[in-house]
């Protein structure tokens, strides 16, 4: 034995070592043990942190994307002499971040701002953190009775606005989390490691203790600690800004964008709204815009599948009637878009612009103001309750100024046109009664059942809607009819005050005074407006004629107007008629005196005047003009098509058109015209025409008044209409004097066009 007592007499035996006896064998053995466990936790390391580490750190690197809406404005709507008629009013919204209102705040999110504000040095020091956390508090106070003074909101007005949007978003979230409890399976999954899902075998469970054992190994040194299934249930509102107060006054919004140091976690949004600063005056040609519905903005996205060109979505202010909705293109204002990225706590890390703001052009009109106010308040008089007038007086030949004695009337409605006879610019163009468009943005219950029982029809737009008999404002066009067919204008026929029987086709000087206007030419006839004249002129022409006079001139047809839903109105003929409704010699009649089924609008008939003024140039009527005020800026460059009118010239002989002048002249200023009295102005010569149309049995008759001023250089045809209203002489001529008048004072028709006539 190596140990034992050695004997010099024996011999020495050779020693024998085993492979692990040499301790550098033990040491590379004890090393060989060593390094492969660590070769193994190495090659997962590097498995787990190059080949998987996505598989782990996606959740924290994942960010979300959001679409934020830049609001765009409306283009304004500005009158001639650029007075806003229609404007988007900036509305300013305070809106503040869900953790920055949430009270009590939320814990993580109080320790992040306070981490946020520390080195990290500081931050292993919990003395300093808490320091620094009531700091945050003192200050998320402080912040709200800043907002409570620059707003003028009391703290219990904010306080009640802020526990309002945290109930609703706690009840979103108390809401998410039943749903998601529903949804839990009755029994959990085990969780399986990571070694499990990498192994090509699985380990089957029953192969003895030892390879559990070795199982257990496993898990322990490669599956990652247990997480649970659902973490902490954050809604996408908490990491957004939420509303608190829908109206911000703008000093506030200035206070608050001015020093965004002093407010974090605060944004002022504008929000635009339409208004009508002008209220009532053209409120039916402006229109109006209202919020687009669901249901017509899924009809919009079936009609542009690639997408809506003018983006309208639920809640837009879309234009619903007037020039709102025939220049609405033009109007529309296209939102702007910013992508913004987010990461896991909701910060910014990038920001994108993919569409810019466009403001809407703005649209300018030619519209007078003061004329269209002018207008309109004489119309609003009008419709008042009348006062019972007198008799005309018979020696004048005042024939339309009388209304019965017994009889009271009171108009439904009228309407003033003002359009300039060398371009077709509307100058004034008002219908009555009116309402305030700022009405019609938002109306309550009561204000839209009042406007809508109103058996006037306030919502009525009458000047191209407005289709009646005009009377005898169409005898200038039956006049011209005969000249053309070569009638001579001095050629004179005898009037009895009655065509063939006393009690039918008579004047109206014969129905109250039992004469008539004797020997009676062509200026006689439109002067005195003799009916028996025109019956007898219609019977010799038959109604070719005068139908084909009247297409010529625009009557039966579209003006072209820039306003939606215009009317045509009716101009009958043999042609048209059906068999139930056979062309009978009366119609013939009673269409060259403006009565029969003949129906035109006032706007019609302006245009028509206009032709007569002009030289015999139908021009298509605009609002719309190119010019626009030289002191006004524009928010956006202008757009559209130009204001050029098209022009269509009827075929006339520069006589004919001198003729029916001369005769519309005399109307206004010979003693004997039915509108002397009435309509005559000692500074500008008018001409014109006035008519009583016949409405129907038991209803009073429509006041009418044509014409165009002044006399020798026209500029401007104008013409009234009263529905119901009674005599046009009487009724609608003193109106359209009183227009004229505003207009010569507003310096439009000039001083050099005085009357040559004295009183």
């Amino acid at each position: 034995m190596r140990n034992s007592l050695q004997s010099q007499w024996l011999e020495p035996e050779a020693p024998t070592y085993g492979w692990l006896d040499h301790p550098s064998q033990r040491l590379r053995v004890l090393l060989l043990m060593f390094l492969l466990p660590s070769l193994a936790i190495g090659y997962r390391l590097v498995q787990l942190q190059v080949y998987r580490q996505a598989e782990f750190t996606h959740v924290f690197e994942a960010t979300t994307t959001r679409i934020v809406e830049i609001p765009a404005r409306n283009g304004r709507i500005l009158a001639s002499d650029g007075s806003l008629l229609a404007v988007d009013e900036e509305n300013f919204e305070l809106w503040v971040h869900y953790r920055w209102l949430e009270e009590p705040p939320h814990p993580d999110w109080l320790k992040r701002q306070a981490n946020s504000r520390l080195s990290r040095r500081q931050r292993r020091d919990d003395k300093q953190v808490a320091a620094m956390t009531t700091t945050l508090l003192d200050e998320r106070r402080q912040q709200w009775e800043r907002i409570a003074h620059v707003t003028g909101v009391t703290p219990e007005e904010l306080n009640q606005a802020r526990q309002s949007v945290q109930t609703r978003i706690e009840r979103m979230k108390q809401a998410v989390l039943e749903k998601q409890i529903q949804q839990q399976p009755v029994t959990a999954q085990p969780t399986r490691s990571i070694a499990e899902e990498s192994s090509p075998h699985a380990v089957t469970a029953w192969l003895g203790w030892g390879q559990k054992l070795w199982q257990e190994f496993q898990q322990e040194l490669t599956t990652p600690p247990p997480r649970a299934e659902n973490g902490p249930l954050i809604l996408a509102e908490e990491l957004e800004p939420q509303r608190v107060l829908e109206t911000l006054p703008k000093e506030a919004a200035d206070e608050i964008l001015a020093h965004p140091e002093l407010y974090p976690g605060l944004e002022v949004r504008v929000r635009h709204h339409r208004t009508y600063p002008a209220r009532q005056v053209a409120s039916h040609l402006l229109g109006v815009r209202t919020p687009l519905r669901e249901e017509e903005a899924l009809e919009r996205a079936k009609q542009w599948p690639q997408g809506d060109p003018l983006d309208y979505r639920t809640g837009d202010a879309l234009g619903r009637s007037g020039l709102e909705l025939a220049y609405d293109a033009q109007l529309r204002g296209l939102r702007g878009l910013k992508r913004l990225t987010l990461d896991r706590r909701g910060q910014i890390v990038e920001e994108v612009m993919t569409r810019e703001v466009r403001h809407g052009a703005d649209l300018y009109l030619s519209l007078d103001v003061e004329v269209q106010r002018t207008a309109e308040a004489l119309l609003e008089q009008a419709l008042l309750p009348d006062v019972i007038d007198a008799p005309g007086d018979p020696s004048t030949n005042d024939v339309e100024n009388v209304t019965k004695p017994t009889r009271s009337t009171t108009p439904q409605g009228g309407s003033v046109v003002v359009i300039d006879v060398r371009t077709g610019q509307v100058i004034a163009a008002a219908s009555a009664p009116g309402y305030d468009a700022n009405v019609l943005t938002n109306p309550s219950a009561t204000e839209w059942a009042q406007l809508t029982s109103d058996v006037r029809r306030p919502l009525y737009q009458r000047v191209t809607r407005m289709a009646l008999a005009p009377g005898s404002t169409f005898k200038p066009l039956t006049a011209i009819a005969g000249l053309e067919a070569g009638m001579k204008a001095q050629a004179a026929i005898e009037c009895a005050g009655y065509l063939d029987q006393p009690q039918r086709d008579r004047c109206l000087i014969f129905r109250h005074y039992g004469v008539g206007h004797g020997s009676t030419d062509l200026s006689d006839a439109l002067c005195q407006s003799c009916n028996v004249y025109f019956f007898k002129l219609a019977r010799m022409l038959g109604p070719t004629p005068l139908v084909e006079q009247a297409r010529q001139f625009g009557f039966g047809q579209l003006t072209g107007i820039d306003l939606p839903f215009e009317q045509a109105g009716h101009l009958p003929s043999p042609q048209t008629n059906s068999a139930r409704e056979p062309w009978y010699p009366g119609d013939t009649l009673g269409l060259a005196i403006g009565q029969s089924r003949l129906q035109v609008t006032p706007l019609q008939m302006a245009r028509f005047m206009a032709a007569i003024a002009n030289g015999g140039e139908l021009l298509t009527p605009r609002l719309k003009t190119d010019q626009g005020p030289l002191l006004v800026t524009s928010f956006a460059e202008t757009a559209g098509e130009t204001t050029r009118p098209n022009v269509r010239k009827p075929a006339l002989t520069p006589q004919t058109l001198q003729e029916v002048r001369h005769g519309l002249y005399r109307v206004v200023n010979d003693a004997q015209g039915t509108a002397y009295k009435t309509v005559r102005l000692k500074e500008v010569e008018i001409c014109g025409k006035t008519g009583t149309a016949e409405a129907g049995s038991g209803v009073a008759d429509h006041a009418w008044f044509a014409g165009y001023a002044p006399a020798s250089q026209p500029r401007y045809a104008i013409v009234v209409v009263l529905e119901h209203g009674g005599s046009g002489g009487k009724e609608a001529g003193p109106m359209a004097r009183e227009v004229i008048r505003r207009m010569h004072q507003l310096g439009l028709i000039p001083s050099g066009s005085l009357a040559k006539n004295e009183d």
